[in-house]
């Protein structure tokens, strides 16, 4: 039995994703070790131990021939470790732990690190964006415009959404805050099912895979980017997916891209994949509108300012009476090397049509 002698005790760290605990080992005592000889098994009584193989060299002399061991790779970003709450944030923002550096002990990651992370990175987006949009527009001046405009009445579709509004707030809560149904809610939902029956408007032309033979790519996915006014200028955030989603999830969203954008806080992600823009200019002011298409999309539809026009209107016996009503002008850029007038003109039918008929509008949307 050998017998090995120890001293004192050692305190160390024990880190779990919940918490850290402190928990002492003895760094120093009396322990013991039993050991046994070598066990031999079937062994002839008649077999001649073997020589040991015999050392060519020294082993002293063949040390410096071994490879030096290479220098140890940086742990900190494998040593990255984070509370289960703080994980959770990283999956909700859809980030990898490794990116970022934690400040906190051992180099575990923080909110606070998380917040700083996504700052520099919305800072870095906003700092590219001038030039990235300087570039875009420089590829659209040499795309064939044309305009559409016409005009829709919102009477029924601003009742309505004023009745929503005032029901919500009636019912909020200290835990939940309803989001408030606007005008560009619907104006990207209706085109949203237009665009079902008329595709094309729903596309990228794709120049650069083969520029002597471009090729239109139909998109699935209607993707709306908005135009967000900001401190920084124009950002064109991007909604996904929005005819698989309902008006109010719609609400959430854009009031979460407006948030972000206005703090300066947008992810590049938040950026892509766009297949039509919307920009409601007419919350600041104007009518009509030409706006320049974004390359690959091949359209943007811009919306003017809500105005009250006095009409005639006929009742069921045939009379006219004139009657004040709620209209909006909007307008319709598209390239002309792939879209006609008259595909574009009765998209825009469709749209009016839904956006007039509250209860139509209401049957289609999901």
């Amino acid at each position: 039995m050998e017998k090995r002698h120890v001293c004192g005790w050692k305190e160390i760290n024990v880190e779990e994703d919940a918490s850290i605990e402190e928990v002492t080992i003895p760094a120093e005592g009396s322990t013991e070790e039993k050991t046994a000889g070598p066990l031999k098994i079937n062994a002839p009584e008649t077999a001649e131990p073997q020589a040991l193989p015999t050392l060519e060299e020294p082993l002293e002399a063949r040390r410096d021939t071994l490879p030096t061991p290479s220098e140890p790779q940086s742990l900190e970003k494998k040593n990255n470790t984070a509370t289960l709450a703080v994980r959770h944030l990283l999956n909700k923002l859809n980030l990898d732990i490794v990116n970022i550096k934690g400040t906190g002990k051992g180099g575990r990651v923080k909110e606070e690190d998380i917040d700083r992370h996504v700052s520099s990175t919305a800072t870095t987006s906003s700092e590219d964006e001038p030039t990235a949009m300087f570039k875009t527009l420089t590829r659209s001046s040499t795309i064939p415009h044309f305009l559409y405009t016409h005009t829709v009445e919102f009477t029924t579709l601003s009742r309505m959404k004023k009745t929503h509004n005032s029901s919500s707030s009636n019912h909020e809560t200290l835990d939940t805050k309803p989001s408030k149904l606007t005008a560009l809610l619907f104006i990207m939902k209706a085109p949203s099912r237009a665009f079902i029956q008329f595709p094309t408007l729903n596309a990228h032309l794709d120049n650069e895979s083969g520029p002597n033979k471009p090729q239109l790519l139909i998109k699935g996915a209607h993707n709306f980017g908005i135009a967000v006014d900001t401190p920084q200028g124009l950002l064109v955030p991007v909604v996904n997916s929005v005819q698989n989603h309902s008006i109010t999830f719609l609400a959430g969203v854009i009031s979460r891209l407006g948030n972000l954008a206005k703090a300066g806080k947008l992810a590049l992600g938040d950026f892509k994949y766009a297949t039509i823009i919307v920009s409601n200019i007419g919350s600041i002011g104007g009518g009509v509108v030409a706006f320049v298409i974004a390359a690959p999309m091949v359209g943007i539809l811009g919306v003017g300012r809500k105005r009250e026009v006095p009409v005639f209107k006929e009742n069921e016996q045939g009379a006219r009476k004139l009657v004040e009503r709620e209209e909006v002008v909007l307008s319709w850029s598209a390239d002309h090397r792939i879209l006609d007038g008259a595909t574009v003109a009765r998209c825009a039918e469709t749209v009016r049509k839904l956006l007039e008929d509250i209860d139509v509008l209401s049957i289609v949307l999901r």
